[in-house]
């Protein structure tokens, strides 16, 4: 499997955890996320079709849980914020050679079939700086209720594959109902009949999500958690 890594991998990094310093294993979880996100995005950018990617970096991910302790993972992700890039290999550069080679005979094996992400359930994400949270609560029946700030909207929304990126899934939202209270951006607006798209990369193993507004490009926000129930 050849790795993407460094150099996107730290521009994912960078956004995510550029916030207060968090707790140790939260960073843990954002360090190892955006490890599974840089994979997908790499391969994609080198061309592979998404089941192939699911095949390879499920796998390389799925190595790196199972030698790496939740230390090694915070130390490493601790090296990563402070740009110690020479700690941070001495950590992980033996795990990636191994799950590299571990996963190598997955490149030319992808998997059966790509399925859509299940959203269903509550993401919660902090604004940096102002740590104002926001609520994303994903229904089984098709519709969505968002808290941003003060604000609760209504929506109903649709995940969709898409050719633009085999990373990233067509999520696309309508809202029906806005409470028009001010939302964690500081705005007061109904946005009543409005239709938003964003790109998302979705970890069933993480638990985790980015949102995108476009199909490429880092303009994303997250990573969102989805809370246990």
């Amino acid at each position: 499997m050849r790795l993407v890594l460094i150099a996107l991998f730290l521009s994912c990094i960078d956004f995510a955890m550029a916030a207060d310093p968090a707790a140790p294993t939260q960073l843990a979880r954002v360090y190892r996320f955006n490890m599974e996100w840089g994979c997908y995005e790499g391969g994609s950018l080198q061309g592979r079709d998404r089941a192939n990617l699911e095949a390879t970096c499920g796998c390389f991910v799925a190595e790196l849980d199972r030698t790496l302790s939740v230390d090694e993972w915070t130390r490493a992700a601790q090296a990563s914020v402070k740009q110690d890039e020479k700690g941070e290999s001495e950590i992980m550069g033996p795990h990636f050679k191994q799950a590299s080679e571990t996963c190598q005979q997955n490149a030319g094996t992808p998997a059966a079939t790509a399925k859509l992400p299940e959203l269903t359930g509550t993401w919660r994400w902090a604004r940096r700086g102002s740590q104002c949270e926001e609520a994303f609560e994903y229904r089984a029946d098709g519709t969505a209720r968002v808290v941003s700030g003060k604000e609760v909207t209504k929506s109903t929304y649709k995940v969709e594959d898409t050719t633009e990126t085999r990373a990233r899934y067509k999520l696309s939202m309508s809202i029906t109902d806005d409470n028009n209270e001010v939302d964690c951006a500081g705005s007061v607006e109904d946005a009543t009949g409005a239709s938003i798209e964003s790109y998302i990369f979705v970890s069933d193993t993480a638990g985790a999500m980015v949102a995108c507004r476009g199909p490429t490009g880092q303009d994303c926000i997250g990573p969102l958690f989805r809370m246990s129930e």
